[in-house]
């Protein structure tokens, strides 16, 4: 098979499995979304693109499990078990941490991760007015309110926010975006292919939620996404995320103490 072909048939590949990806998190068809990452997983074997084997591991799983584990094991789980079926291999682990950077941070990078923060803390508060908060951010936060309400605030809350913003950024940001840029050698499709992606996975449980929600994190996505290549690092947009989930998490901590 020629080299061209297999490009081509990479790039049908690619973006195949991300569109299934946006169906399964918005209908939660997992029948259907096994099949199609089944034939993407044997293209990619097919083709010998070893680069993209864990990028479609992992969110084989991540769709599999979507309505089928809580969301905070699957924080842990299936990135752990994508990464032990890839690193043994030295041909499929080769620049699977290409991602792995701290980043340089410029002006425009500062100026566009500020304005980032503040529109989406309003975008946060304004949907949370209006709308029913998801039981996947409920439940934990339930729990939390026997302790104390500083030890919550400053202790809690942060590290909650810190470790689904690593989870998040490192799947979407890190390891998706990466394979993306490695197959179409375009950083605009790469970016606007995993803002879909991300958009789609708050259908059901993310906050916000529902289409505004997909809405919503589809542009925060591509905002995050493009930060990300300004600053070639995963550092910066993990701080930023970080904040905005912060946000989150206080907001509805206190609509449910008060």
């Amino acid at each position: 098979m020629q080299e061209k072909t297999k490009s081509v048939i990479a790039k049908v590949v690619v973006v195949v499995f991300v569109f299934s990806i946006d169906i399964n998190f918005l209908m939660g068809i997992n029948f259907i979304y096994l099949f199609l990452a089944a034939a993407c997983l044997s293209l990619v074997l097919l083709v010998k693109r070893w680069g993209l084997l864990h990028f479609v591991t992992l969110f084989t799983l991540l769709g599999v499990g979507n309505n089928m584990v809580h969301p905070l094991v699957t924080c842990f789980l299936f990135p752990v078990l994508s990464f032990a079926f890839v690193l043994p291999f030295p041909k499929t682990r080769e620049g699977i941490f290409l991602w792995f950077r701290k980043g340089r941070l410029d002006m425009y990078s500062l100026w566009l991760s500020l304005l980032v923060i503040v529109l989406s803390t309003v975008g946060l508060i304004l949907w949370g007015w209006g709308n029913e908060f998801p039981k996947e951010v409920v439940e934990p936060l339930s729990s939390a309110s026997s302790y104390s309400k500083l030890l919550v605030m400053f202790l809690g809350l942060p590290v909650f926010a810190f470790v689904n913003a690593v989870f998040e950024e490192v799947v979407f940001r890190g390891i998706m975006q990466t394979a993306l840029i490695k197959v179409f050698r375009n950083r605009y499709w790469a970016v606007i292919l995993q803002a879909s992606a991300f958009g789609f996975a708050h259908y059901a449980v993310g906050f916000p939620n529902g289409f505004i929600g997909v809405l919503m994190t589809f542009m925060y996505g591509l905002a995050i996404g493009a930060i990300k290549e300004r600053t070639n690092g995963i550092l910066w947009p993990i701080l930023v995320h970080t904040l905005a989930d912060f946000v989150i998490f206080n907001l509805v901590f206190w609509t449910m103490i008060f």
